[in-house]
C-alpha cells in the first residue's frame, strides 16, 4: 500500500541498512507498477482518506427484557443472525470490508464516499429485520429500540489505527446519545474535528442519507466551495444580534440569496434544479432543513462543510450482489 501514495517515502519505515539495499530495487518496481496501475484506473492520485463506520442496536437490552417465552428469544436471535449475513452483503455491495458483525453490532472499513449510503442501508435493514419483533407479546411500535444508530469518522490512512478506530468509536457515541440516528465526523490532518449527528429521518423530512447525497452532489456540480464558511460566518453575525421567529425567516430569506450566487455555473440554478425534489419556488423549503435555531444551523453548516469535503472523491457506486 505505501507505493500508491505520494506521501510515503521510498522504502517502509524501521527498515536496517542491509534491507534498504536488498528490498530498494524491488520498491521502486513496485511503486512504478502502482503508478501504472492509477493511470490505468484513470486516477492520478489515490485521495488518502477513508472511513471506519461503527453501528450499533438501540436499546436491545429492553428489548431482551420485554420478551418472555423461549420462542421470542429465538425470534430475536434469528433476526439478528439474518441482519449479520445481509450487513457483509451490504458492506462488500459499497466496496467494504467487514471487520464483524455481531447481531447488532457492525464494524467496517469503507471508501470515504460510501460510508454514508452503506450506514443508511445497515439502519434500513435492521429495522427490517427487527420489524417481526415488535409484534410479539409486550412490545409495540411505541417502544423505543430496535433501530441502529452509526458513527462514521472519515480519517487518514497515515494516521494511527488505534486512534481513527477511537474516532468512529466517539462518531457512534455521539450517534447513540440521540439514537436512531447517523454521526459523521471529518478527522483532516492538521484541522479541528468537525462532527454531526442526526436521527435518521433529517430535518427537511427525507431520509438523513438521502440530504447527505443531495449536497455533495450539488458540489460535485459545481456549487461553490465556499457556500459552508460564507454560511458559517452569516450565522455567527446573526447569532450575536439577532433572535425570534421573524428573524429566523429573515435569515432563511438570507441564505437563500447567498445559495442562488453560489451556483457557480451558468444559467442560475442549474446546479440546484438538477437536484431530486427541488422546486425553484420555494428553495428555502426544499433545499434547506426546517432549522428553528442558531444550534442547528450551526450543525446544518457543518454537514456543508463535511459534504464538501466529501465531494472531492469519486462517487462511488454499488457493485450487484
Amino acid at each position: 500500500g505505501d507505493a500508491f501514495f505520494r506521501e510515503k517515502p521510498d522504502l517502509p519505515d524501521g527498515l536496517s541498512d542491509l534491507e534498504k539495499e536488498r528490498l530498494g530495487a524491488d520498491f521502486r518496481t513496485i511503486r512504478r507498477m502502482a503508478g501504472e496501475a492509477k493511470q490505468a484506473a484513470g486516477l492520478r492520485e489515490l485521495l488518502p482518506y477513508y472511513a471506519i463506520l461503527v453501528a450499533d442496536g438501540d436499546k436491545m437490552g429492553t428489548i431482551l427484557g420485554k420478551l418472555g417465552v423461549v420462542d421470542d428469544h429465538r425470534t430475536l436471535s434469528k433476526a439478528l443472525s439474518d441482519f449479520a449475513v445481509e450487513s457483509r452483503r451490504i458492506v462488500e455491495r459499497w466496496n467494504g470490508h467487514l471487520i464483524y458483525s455481531g447481531g447488532d453490532d457492525v464494524l467496517a472499513l469503507l471508501p470515504a464516499s460510501a460510508a454514508i449510503v452503506c450506514a443508511a442501508e445497515l439502519a434500513a435493514e435492521f429495522r427490517t429485520r427487527l420489524g417481526p419483533i415488535r409484534k410479539l407479546p409486550g412490545l409495540s411500535d411505541g417502544d423505543e429500540g430496535g433501530t441502529l444508530s452509526a458513527g462514521v469518522a472519515i480519517v487518514h490512512h497515515l494516521e494511527n489505527l488505534q486512534i481513527s478506530l477511537e474516532r468512529a468509536r466517539a462518531a457512534e457515541k455521539a450517534a447513540k446519545r440521540t439514537r436512531n440516528a447517523l454521526a459523521v465526523a471529518l478527522h483532516t490532518r492538521g484541522g479541528a474535528p468537525i462532527t454531526v449527528a442526526e436521527t435518521w429521518l433529517g430535518a427537511s423530512a427525507e431520509p438523513t442519507g438521502l440530504e447527505w447525497i443531495r449536497w455533495i452532489d450539488a458540489f460535485r456540480g459545481g456549487l461553490s466551495r465556499g457556500f459552508p464558511y460564507e454560511l458559517r460566518d452569516l450565522i455567527r453575525e446573526w447569532k450575536g444580534c439577532y433572535a425570534g421567529d421573524e428573524k429566523m425567516n429573515r435569515m432563511r430569506q438570507e441564505v437563500v440569496r447567498v445559495l442562488k450566487r453560489k451556483q457557480g455555473r451558468e444559467g442560475g440554478e442549474s446546479v440546484l434544479a438538477s437536484l431530486p425534489g427541488y422546486s425553484s419556488a420555494d428553495i428555502g423549503q426544499t433545499l434547506l432543513p426546517s432549522l428553528d435555531t442558531y444550534d442547528k444551523w450551526e450543525s446544518f453548516a457543518s454537514r456543508l462543510v463535511i459534504a464538501r469535503f466529501l465531494a472531492d472523491f469519486p462517487k462511488e457506486e454499488a457493485t450487484s450482489g
